[in-house]
Formats: C-alpha cells, structure tokens, sequence
C-alpha cells in the first residue's frame, strides 16, 4: 500500500508539473509570440522587396522565454557578450570644421572586390563599433558575403576629439562627410547602411535631407526615436528613471575623456562642472548639447533634430524596425502617418523586442540581423521609382495600410469626415470615368480630401495622394483606386 500511495503521488506530482508547463506554453504562445507587422503603401518595389524577405513577411519573433517583455530585452543588452571575432582596421578622416571622424574597417575572411556590397554601420548613444549589437551584425553581414565599415561619432570608440564639438542626434553633416569618403574609395560597390538608436535617428535625418543623391541604395532604421521630445518625456520616468541616470552617466564619461578638447566650449555658456552634475539626459542637453550646437532651448534641439521631421524626404528604400515596447524608443514617438506617406518606406514593428534588443532561442541571440540583412540585399537587387502595385500583387501583402494601429483619434477622425466629403470622392471618380484627360484635376482634388483627413490629426488609412500619381497609370487603374479610396472613407464614416 504504501509502494502503490508513493507511485500515485508521483504520478500527480508529473501531472500537476506537466500540466504547468502546459499552462505557460499557452501563455507564453498567446502573450508573448510576436508576429511581425509590415505597414508600407502596396507598390510594386515594396513588395518585390518584402517577397525575399521571409523574416518581415511569415516570421514571428520569439522572445527567449526568460525575456518576454521590453524591460527584460533592454537590460539583457547590457550583459550580452555578443560575438567577439570582428575584427578591425582604423581610419580617421576630417571634417569641414578640422573634427576626425574614425571608421573601422572590418576585416573579412578574405579578398573584396571592387562591386562587393558594402554595409555601413552606425552605433547608437556613446556607442561605437565595439558595442555587442555591432559587431553581432557586422559579423552577420561578414558571413553573407558583404564588405563592412562602422562610422564612430565624434569622440566614440577611443577616436580622438580634435575639435571642440562633440556629437549629437543631428548630426548628419558627419555621416555625410564618412558616407561620401567611402563611395570615393568605393565607386563601383553598392552601399547599404544600417542605424541603431540615436545612429538610426541620423542615418534617417541624413537620408531626408540627401533624397536622391545619397550614394546609399537601401537603408534600415532599428530602434529609432524618431520623435527626440516625446522620448525625452517618456524615459524620465521609465524604470524608475534608471535608463535616464545610465545613459546621462555614459554621456559624463564621454565629456569627462575630452574634457580639454571641450573647454573653448565656455564661450557658448557652457560649464562642464555643471554638465559633471547632471543625472538626467536632458539636463545634460540643456547644460550641454544645445549650447554647443546654438539651439535656442533643449526643447528646440529636440524637435529639429527628430528624424521624424525628415521621413518625407527620403528616396531610397527604407525598412524601420521598432518594438512596440521599446522603453528608450517609446511607441508613441514613431511617426506612423509620415512612414506610410512615403512609398519607400517599410514600417516593422513587433510587440516585444526592447531597445536594440530582439533576443531569441534557449541560449539568446539576436533576431533582427535577419530582416535587416535580408531587406538591404533585396533593396539593393531592386531599382527604378515605386510603382503601384496591381490587384494581383496586392494578395500577397503581409500587412495592409488600413490595418494600422488603432487609436482613440482614430474613432474622432471618422466623426469629423463630412458626407459633403463622399460626396465630392464620388464626383471625382464619376469624372474619371468620363473622360481621362483630367487626371491632374483628380490628383488636385484628392490633395485637398488628404488635407482635410489630415487636420483632424486622427491616424488613416488613407494613401497619401502623391502615391496616387496618374502619369503613366490607364484610366481603370485610376477607377480602381478611386473605388478603394471611396471605401476607405466610407467605412470611416
């Protein structure tokens, strides 16, 4: 009896454990498996781009099971060995103003050619190419092939401050200078760049304010700010303010190690003994960063800095990868409404992954050099202006437009669209069936319908009417995407 009473214990002791780890598997499947949605206008670029990549497309990020939310992701990055085999050759190159930019080489496991693809890389806040999210991705990029080259800001990676300017999130003109020193060196490769945090939020400054002079022939975004005021808000008090002490504490160092190459800085009203007593990034800003770079108020250097300012600008494609709890890089700050109004631009977006975080698997790694690597070499495969996509291709679409995220404003927008509105979408398609001959007066016509879904400050779904441009487009093209639109407001209403 007492043989047959320890057997029954066992075996409900492994049921009771099975039925537990049941239990967690279904929550970990329902809470924290992370399906990746694509929002991006449906042209025939984008999606010949998204078709060779599977990991945006029919991926889901699966959260290593002791990191299932954006906290947990975040500080794990900070422990994370990373791989450390890449390897690196320094150049230094001056700026206009008599500043050294360092670049490293990386070194590959063998010989370039002239038309290797190259993949230019640049780190995040007092970062630089020793950071573990570097060299994961260079090595990466390595094994498939591409040649790499990190940009270090002003100042970062042991790079010497010849010139009494440190760095900050505008500054493009030092990526311009490095980008346009590595097409001389390289006419003939193709050149891809990838940003990380602050570094995302220049390469994206850079690419609005180039357009389509930017040797750069695809780009990614990851963890980008985009809007510096509305995460300056948001990281005060995220964890407590911890993230806020540890980055301010890093920027200190950073200004302690050039503390004489910063000095004429006092001149501008900058007191260094008052930055050393700064415990938040922003007091840092105000003390420092905005002084030096003759910004009115750290409120100011914000907003012109925010490479949301400069989504509309960019003509190449550009993939921006975000985690909806990202605590640095909240989402409330990533300009959905200016992403979706610029055919070239692929938003991704997970529901967990951090900062830069995105670990993956028993033993963690980092998911996002899959999306990142796989959409640069189909940019770069792909050519020529976005085009818009037909009935067919848009079966294949992973995540349309009029999915975008939901919001309280979304229910105001659709209050506020008049039935004068319909009224004047349906006399404009009634005009396009009459008579294609006046195919600028539809695209007038609908700027004015975006303006006014616009100033209600509401997110659509909508396109934006310079998608639907009409030259070279025939007359049931247009039909057809005016019936869409149609549709569109009609639901909203």
């Amino acid at each position: 009896n007492v043989t047959f009473t320890s057997w029954m214990t066992f075996v409900v002791c492994v049921c009771l454990f099975c039925g537990v780890c049941a239990l967690l598997a279904v929550l970990y499947f329902w809470l924290v498996a992370s399906p990746v949605k694509t929002h991006f206008q449906p042209n025939e670029r984008n999606i010949s781009i998204l078709q060779n990549c599977p990991s945006l497309t029919k991926g889901v990020f699966w959260p290593t099971f002791f990191l299932f939310n954006g906290h947990l992701q975040t500080v794990y990055t900070t422990i994370y060995a990373g791989n450390k085999d890449a390897q690196y050759e320094r150049e230094v190159i001056k700026a206009r103003d008599g500043g050294s930019i360092a670049i490293d080489w990386a070194l590959g496991p063998g010989t370039y050619s002239p038309h290797t693809q190259t993949l230019v890389v640049i780190h995040g806040l007092t970062g630089g190419s020793h950071e573990n999210y570097v060299r994961d991705v260079v090595s990466e990029a390595l094994g498939q092939g591409y040649r790499c080259v990190v940009v270090n800001s002003r100042g970062c990676a042991d790079s010497d401050l010849t010139s009494p300017s440190i760095y900050c999130g505008a500054s493009s003109d030092d990526l311009r200078t490095a980008v346009t020193y590595i097409r001389s060196q390289l006419p003939e490769a193709p050149l891809v760049a990838v940003g990380f945090s602050l570094g995302a939020n220049i390469l994206v400054k850079y690419l609005g304010e180039e357009g389509s002079r930017t040797p750069l022939r695809g780009a990614v975004s990851v963890s980008n700010p985009f809007d510096l005021l509305e995460c300056s808000r948001k990281i005060a008090s995220a964890l407590f303010g911890i993230y806020d002490r540890k980055m301010a504490e890093n920027l200190i160092r950073l200004v302690k190690k050039h503390e004489k190459s910063l000095q004429p800085l006092e001149s501008k009203g900058v007191s260094l003994s008052s930055v050393y007593s700064s415990v938040r990034v922003r007091e840092i800003d105000d003390r420092l960063t905005r002084r030096a770079f003759g910004y009115a108020t750290v409120d100011s250097y914000y907003r012109q800095a925010s490479s949301v300012n400069f989504l509309k600008g960019i003509a190449i494609p550009l993939l921006c990868l975000n985690a909806l709890d990202d605590p640095i890089c909240t989402a409330s700050g990533i300009g959905f409404d200016e992403c979706l109004l610029n055919p070239n631009i692929i938003l991704a977006l997970t529901k967990v992954g951090g900062h830069v975080g995105w670990f993956s698997g028993m033993i963690p790694r980092q998911w996002l050099h899959a999306p990142c690597l796989q959409f640069l070499t189909a940019a770069t495969a792909v050519h020529g202006t976005p085009t818009t996509a037909t009935e067919p291709v848009e079966a294949i679409i992973h995540e349309s437009m009029n999915q975008e995220l939901q919001t309280e404003t979304d229910v105001s927008l659709r209050a506020s669209i008049s039935s004068d509105l319909i009224q004047e979408v349906d006399r404009i398609l009634g005009y396009a069936m009459e008579n294609e001959q006046h195919l600028n007066r539809i695209e007038s016509s609908l700027k004015s319908i975006h303006a006014q879904s616009m100033a209600s400050k509401g997110k659509t779904s909508i396109s934006d009417p310079s998608d639907l441009h009409t030259t070279g487009i025939d007359g049931y093209s247009i039909r057809k995407r005016l019936q869409r639109l149609c549709q569109e407001v009609d639901n909203m209403c």
